[in-house]
């Protein structure tokens, strides 16, 4: 099971309508149209981030990445 399954699964339960990546920072979520730290998480560095989204995303998704830096899905 791809490790982002944990933190998409609270999502879920907390109702929050995004998650949030950023290299050296805390996830986030979007909760009620703001942006919250997720409790008991921990700074995310280049690799965890990228571990995180390529095991769910397409070759396709990839490049996309790769080009922008930055992607939604």
């Amino acid at each position: 099971m791809p490790e982002i399954d944990t933190l998409l699964k609270q999502a879920v339960e907390c109702g929050a309508s995004d998650l949030h990546f950023t290299v050296g920072a805390q996830p986030m979520y979007r909760l009620h149209g703001e942006l919250q730290k997720i409790d008991n998480t921990e700074i995310l560095s280049e690799h965890q981030a990228q571990q995180f989204l390529t095991e769910i995303m397409s070759d396709h998704q990839i490049a996309h990445f790769e080009q922008l830096n930055d992607i939604d899905f």
